[in-house]
């Protein structure tokens, strides 16, 4: 544990560990138990605008519709690598291709 000191009377003394604990929890408060927040600040952090604090809003579940992607076959990325570095220094924005776009 980092020292801590205190000053009595122009000197400087270390705090025990018990007296770190006490001040800590001073400051900060006992975070041993449940944390509560107030409403207030759980109403500016989650609540939209035009929604209501405690009335009960139903989640609805979306549907995610999965793409399965075909990969290219890896004898392909050295040329479509060179033919991206020819296109960049022709002055057209390519993004790098990864490993995941190529068979293995």
């Amino acid at each position: 544990m980092a020292k801590k000191y205190k000053l009595v009377d122009g000197e400087r003394i270390e705090l025990t560990e018990e007296e770190i604990k006490e001040a800590y929890l001073k400051t900060e408060g006992d975070m041993r138990g449940e944390r509560l927040r107030s409403k207030e600040s759980e109403v500016k952090m989650s609540v939209p605008e035009g929604l209501e604090f405690d009335k009960p809003y139903k989640i609805e579940e979306v549907p995610v519709e999965v793409v399965k992607i075909k990969k290219l076959p890896k004898e392909l990325k050295n040329i479509i690598e060179d033919a991206s570095k020819h296109a960049r220094r022709g002055g057209k924005k390519i993004p790098t291709i990864g490993d995941e776009f190529f068979e293995d």
